[in-house]
C-alpha cells in the first residue's frame, strides 16, 4: 500500500502518510511505539524510510510469497 503512495519509488513517505496507511491497515501503535521506530528509520524532518522497515522485518514481498507456498 505505502509503494501505492511513494510516487517516486524512493521507499520513503512522509510520515503522516505513513501514519495514514498503518490506521487503514488496523495498525495501532502508541506514540512511544513510533517514536521507536522514526528514531531508527526517520529520514529528514519529515518522512520514513518504509523500504527499510519492510526488509528489517521482514514483511518485503518475497516474504509474503513463501507464505503462500
Amino acid at each position: 500500500m505505502l509503494n501505492l503512495i511513494d510516487c517516486n519509488k524512493s521507499g520513503v513517505v512522509l510520515i503522516s502518510e505513513f501514519e495514514k496507511v498503518l490506521h487503514r491497515l488496523k495498525t495501532f501503535l502508541s506514540r512511544e511505539e513510533l517514536k521507536i521506530l522514526y528514531s531508527q528509520y526517520q529520514e529528514g524532518n519529515d518522512s520514513v524510510n518504509y523500504n527499510r522497515i519492510s526488509k528489517d522485518y521482514d514483511f518485503h514481498k518475497r516474504s509474503f510469497d513463501r507464505m503462500h507456498k
